[in-house]
């Protein structure tokens, strides 16, 4: 299982899009006019608008009130980060943990 953890400076915040609602896709598309798809394929494809909007959303999800036109930044300050994390329940074979292999 993997979690996206997206960097702006010294701002972060973690990103799954498999737990995005309805009502998330709907603030993206009334702020950015972005359909779900759309963003999601912009912020891979680095589309300025979808990463501007990427940032508006995790922004006002975390509460702060700001404007999408408001949003703006170096492109080299932002990082979208993959973390791979064990599955939840998922058992870990001490065998091939980093301190086992290390230490073997």
């Amino acid at each position: 299982m993997s979690q996206t953890v997206i960097t702006l400076a010294a701002e972060s915040w973690p990103f799954d899009d498999e737990e995005l609602t309805l009502k998330d896709a709907f603030k993206i598309k009334a702020s950015s006019g972005l359909s779900l798809k759309g963003f999601l394929t912009g912020v891979q494809e680095m589309d300025p608008l979808a990463l501007q909007a990427l940032i508006h959303f995790l922004r006002t999800k975390a509460g702060e009130s700001v404007r999408l036109e408001d949003i703006d930044f170096r492109i080299a300050d932002l990082g979208i980060e993959q973390v791979n994390t064990p599955a939840d329940g998922a058992d870990v074979d001490p065998l091939q943990s980093p301190a086992h292999t290390a230490a073997g």
